[in-house]
């Protein structure tokens, strides 16, 4: 790797720092072995509805213990993929017996979130098209992000601590919604900014999978800039034999401000493996010590989990003006 971890060390927990500097500063091992997750958890299973009528199914990982300070993960999946594919892999049983909760996402076109019947042909079509790829950051991840909300209402998580995952396409989605939340002004119920009832600033840490740079009709440009400088942690885990994987994580990673770091403060990760696999099959191979999932579990503690302050606190998202 290219980046000095000389003081990350100290400012972590002993644990943190054995997965983190480990990972990030020694290069990959070969790949053993095919992990598939043992006592995977049981989710329960919903339909979302998005704002153009679209059913959006879901799987909402409640956590064991379930209180208004849990941290909650997002999933996304692979290209022609569905949220089934997260229970092959280690990293959400061990986030679940951390006691975070977790949403997967069937994304337009994928799994079971297929078309409504009063649906165009094109939209009826499995080609997934620009429009559909505007529409899963539009309005599917709007339905999740509802969801979310009621969830934190009822005081069973804190969407101030959001975290999400994607892989290969999906991390174009997941990188503009993180962005489009990022912008969200408070509503204006109060006379000073830390007073008003915030309306996003709720992602605060990604972990992205073979990150792409663009899907038809969406693109990382925009958004990379916005997200740099927000403080929201990014980490990137990809294959170096697949070159265009490679390529396109160096320069997410740089635009993201990764090269010009303090390790004091640090909060931009990338690591590279030597395997072609690429996306979720990155959590489903063990890849040297720290694996891929352990990795991420790390990650997630030290930048959802612990997070700490007014600013992360619970409170009420109901705005003063309702």
């Amino acid at each position: 790797m290219r980046h000095s971890f000389a003081r990350l060390k100290s400012s972590l927990p002993c644990g943190l720092a054995k997965f983190l500097i480990a990972a990030l500063a020694v290069a990959a091992g070969p790949v053993v072995s095919s992990v598939m997750a043992q006592g995977a958890p049981e989710g329960e299973a919903k339909i979302l509805t998005a704002k153009d009528g679209w059913p959006i199914h879901i799987t909402y990982y409640e956590a064991v213990d379930a209180g208004k300070e849990t941290p909650i993960i997002v999933m996304f999946h692979g290209q022609k993929e569905s949220r089934l594919v997260w229970k092959q892999t280690q990293l959400i049983t061990l986030l679940h017996q951390d006691k975070f909760a977790i949403v997967t996402v069937d994304l337009r076109k994928h799994g079971e979130s297929t078309a409504p019947e009063t649906a165009s042909a094109a939209a009826r079509s499995d080609k997934v098209t620009k429009f559909d790829y505007i529409a899963m950051t539009e309005f599917d991840l709007d339905a999740v992000k509802k969801f979310l909300y009621d969830e934190h209402e009822g005081e069973r998580l804190n969407i101030r601590k959001t975290g999400l995952i994607a892989a290969d396409f999906s991390t174009v989605i997941a990188a503009n919604w993180a962005a489009a939340d990022w912008i969200q002004t408070p509503y204006d119920d109060a006379p000073t900014l830390n007073a008003r009832t915030p309306r996003g600033q709720d992602v605060q840490a990604m972990l992205l999978l073979s990150p792409a740079e663009n899907v038809s009709g969406l693109n990382v440009v925009k958004a990379l800039p916005l997200l740099r400088g927000t403080g929201m942690a990014s980490m990137l885990l990809y294959g170096g034999k697949n070159s265009t994987d490679k390529r396109a994580a160096v320069k997410i990673f740089t635009a993201l401000g990764g090269e010009r770091q303090d390790d004091e403060t640090r909060r931009m990760y990338e690591r590279e493996f030597q395997t072609n696999a690429r996306g979720t099959a990155l959590l489903r191979l063990q890849l040297g010590e720290p694996s891929p999932a352990k990795l991420g579990l790390a990650f997630f503690r030290k930048h959802l989990k612990e997070l700490k302050g007014v600013n992360y606190d619970w409170r009420d998202r109901t705005s003063r003006l309702k």
